[in-house]
């Protein structure tokens, strides 16, 4: 529709004061804040572009397009360089003159093109007095040495400073000039030295990220003149391990709210920043893909242990914890996640969402006396608070005879769990880890069971028995005698390659599932259920998905991601 502001208007968008217009054209604008870190899929969507959305608006009608043109700040906020690229020269060149003299929000992916990361730091460069947030990443990386005219420049506006992919040591290049003196947000693989600088003193946020620079002792030297930090993540830093350990919690950062650590015990500087750090009482630690323990000196293990105890320790004392998660194979991966709220600390999209908990995974060689000592430690807890359990257990006969009593004890430890999603060896295990007389979770209320052969990762897991249907059977049995009942059992994943009809002797069981079925081009979603009764004899082989091809058996464009497939570096 087409309305110059004269004409009667026929739709009630066109009634709206101008003041709401704005504001609904500002959160369009909002939408492109969010970081390329939280939504590398997402946002690189055509539809997702908000300047795409903004364009298309300023041509819908003379009212919108004359808000739009005087909106200098909006177009200033959505300026993603990818984008801009493909745009002819005066597309670019007007786009640019909408912005006017606002601050400037830049962002995007930039691949490996010469006129493309020319015409970026062109930009970037004619316009940096204005920059308030760039955000860029570089695939794969940059060896251009042009992008030192702009890293030099004076930063009077830049309070966010993201780039990642400049491919050479920043060295003794001088961030800025010395002269940032908004910045409150460092993100980059190519610091150099510039944590001595006097914008460091200012930072809210600073990610470091596969850089050999700064090495641990310039490291610990500069974090205790950044008072105002409150995250600090360190991925896979390279520079060379401190000389000595500085001793425990002798770096006093009170606002430090997340710690988040990447990489393995080879240089030692994970280690070293977290035992030194004395952060807030409530800080999160997220500690991902620990790995090479095995050679590391007994030493180091024991002050490893003793550093994830206590971060452990702080989030029980400072956190109703509501929601735990473990997920163990052998010999290759363990992982613990203790959150409060829906989101857990590893998947949070929200980059200001609050503080979480604490979340750690070894990888390679798993040190089974650190994870006795972290599970001891919620045992003694009694998280009573916790009602939610994600366990995806993959282990041998050693490792769960190792378990058996610590697991019974974790299951008892937690007596408001209501909701348990697990694989189905984790389903055999509830039963096999249950102390005689006595129910574990008497609250549950829902227990899925998450059947994905896809993702079994070793050959010498608990015996074929475990992944048998038997094994849930045993379990809602031992229940139901108990005059325990859970209401609602869930199947998600490849659950119709089994046949589940013993399900049958349950009555009053509710089970859901969901069923996707092609409609031509497209994928229909249908949800399930059934309630054990006997009236729909034969619903629960699944026998109708196994052999009709009009079931979509793998809905790889709908399913979710599985959890570990998330956890990344």
């Amino acid at each position: 529709m087409v309305f110059d502001g004269r004409s009667k208007p026929y739709s009630p968008v066109q009634k709206l004061n101008h003041d709401i217009l704005w504001t609904v054209f500002a959160l369009i604008a909002e939408d492109d804040e969010l970081s390329l870190e939280d939504f590398p899929v997402m946002l690189n969507e055509p539809h997702y572009i908000p300047l795409d959305t903004i364009i298309v608006a300023s041509h819908v009608c003379t009212i919108w397009r004359n808000i739009l043109l005087r909106s200098t700040n909006i177009w200033g906020k959505i300026l993603r360089v990818d984008r801009l690229v493909q745009m002819g020269r005066e597309w670019r060149e007007e786009i640019m003159r909408r912005t006017g003299t606002a601050s400037l929000h830049f962002k995007g992916e930039i691949k490996q093109n010469v006129p493309d990361q020319k015409f970026t730091i062109n930009l970037l460069r004619s316009t940096w007095s204005r920059v308030q947030r760039v955000e860029v990443c570089l695939y794969p990386m940059s060896r251009s040495p042009q992008w030192d005219q702009v890293l030099v420049l004076p930063a009077p506006r830049l309070e966010s400073f993201k780039i990642y992919g400049i491919n050479h040591s920043a060295g003794s290049l001088n961030f800025f000039e010395g002269a940032a003196p908004c910045l409150r947000m460092m993100h980059t693989d190519c610091i150099g030295h510039n944590l001595h600088a006097p914008w460091a003193t200012q930072l809210q946020s600073l990610k470091l990220w596969r850089t050999d620079q700064p090495d641990a002792d310039d490291l610990l030297k500069t974090l205790p003149s950044m008072p105002l930090l409150r995250h600090l993540h360190l991925a896979y830093v390279l520079g060379s391990p401190p000389t000595s350990f500085p001793p425990e919690k002798s770096i006093h950062l009170p606002r430090l709210k997340s710690l988040h650590l990447s990489g393995d015990f080879t240089n030692k500087i994970n280690l070293t920043v977290a035992r030194a750090l004395n952060p807030a009482a409530d800080c999160e630690l997220v500690w991902r893909e620990i790995g090479r323990m095995q050679q590391a000196p007994a030493e180091d293990l024991t002050m490893s242990s003793d550093v994830l105890v206590r971060y452990l320790k702080m989030t029980l004392n400072t956190r109703q914890i509501d929601s735990v998660l473990f997920d163990i194979s052998e010999p290759y991966r363990f992982y613990l996640e203790c959150s409060f709220g829906d989101l857990s600390p590893l998947h949070r999209t929200n980059r200001h969402s609050t503080v979480a908990g604490f979340s750690v995974s070894f990888q390679r060689q798993l040190p089974l006396a650190t994870i006795s000592l972290l599970f001891q430690m919620l045992i003694e807890a009694r998280l009573s608070s916790v009602t939610k359990l994600d366990f995806q257990p993959d282990i041998s006969h050693a490792i769960f005879n190792h378990m058996r009593d610590s697991g019974a004890a974790f299951f008892a430890s937690l007596p408001s769990v209501n909701t348990i999603k697990t694989s189905l060896s984790g389903g055999t295990m509830l039963h096999l880890a249950t102390q005689p007389g006595i129910i574990s979770f008497p609250e549950l209320q829902e227990l899925t069971i998450d059947h994905n052969n896809l993702y079994s990762r070793t050959h010498h897991t608990l015996s074929t028995e475990l992944h048998r249907i038997a094994g849930i059977y045993a379990y809602l049995l031992m229940r139901k005698n108990a005059r325990v009942r859970i209401p609602v059992l869930k199947l998600s994943g490849q659950f119709w390659q089994r046949d589940w009809s013993l399900l049958e002797d349950f009555g009053e069981l509710k089970v859901v599932w969901v069923e996707y079925i092609r409609d031509g081009s497209t994928t229909k979603i249908q949800d399930c259920s059934y309630v054990c009764d006997g009236t729909r004899p034969g619903i629960l082989s699944f026998e109708h998905i196994r052999s009709n091809p009009v079931y979509i058996r793998e809905p790889v464009s709908i399913q979710p991601l599985r959890r570990r497939a998330l956890v990344v570096g």
